[in-house]
């Protein structure tokens, strides 16, 4: 990785939490609630012209870390940001491409067809529970009319 790639990777990481603490507190403040659902949504449904990546995130978040648990090895962790960090967010459908955007448009592309993956969110966290290097879990999220649909 190059040096100014790798620089603009450290500040894009390191303001997200800020950035997610931020949108989290507007939207409790609002009384607003965002609602998260599993799976493809129907093409009439995406809303492309709305969703930041700090609610991708969240909405990933909620979908893979909140009150999950996983076993590794006999012992049971729950899942929390600090054990499954967040570590990639990119929009699919967008140029300039970025280093594994293509990769990451096919999956989605798989799971739910090219019109969704387009439109959507990838979001990667990793696993630090297990004892294995280098697990990740890729999410994909798309705004809909009522709220986020991740698969």
């Amino acid at each position: 990785m190059t040096r100014p790639l790798a620089i603009a990777v450290l500040v894009v990481v390191m303001a997200l939490p800020a950035a997610i603490a931020t949108s989290a507190s507007s939207d409790a403040g609002s009384g607003r609630r965002m609602v998260v659902a599993r799976g493809c949504p129907a093409l009439k449904d995406v809303n492309p012209t709305q969703g930041l990546a700090e609610q991708a995130i969240a909405a990933a978040q909620a979908i893979v870390i909140d009150h999950k648990v996983a076993h590794v090895q006999g012992r049971t962790y729950r899942r929390n940001s600090a054990n499954t960090p967040l570590i990639q967010v990119v929009k699919l459908g967008e140029l300039p491409l970025l280093p594994g955007q293509r990769a990451l448009q096919r999956v989605a592309t798989r799971r739910c067809g090219n019109e969704i993956a387009r439109w959507s969110f990838a979001v990667v966290f990793g696993d630090q529970a297990t004892v294995m290097c280098c697990i990740r879990t890729t999410v994909f999220a798309v705004h809909v009319k009522n709220g986020w649909r991740v698969y």
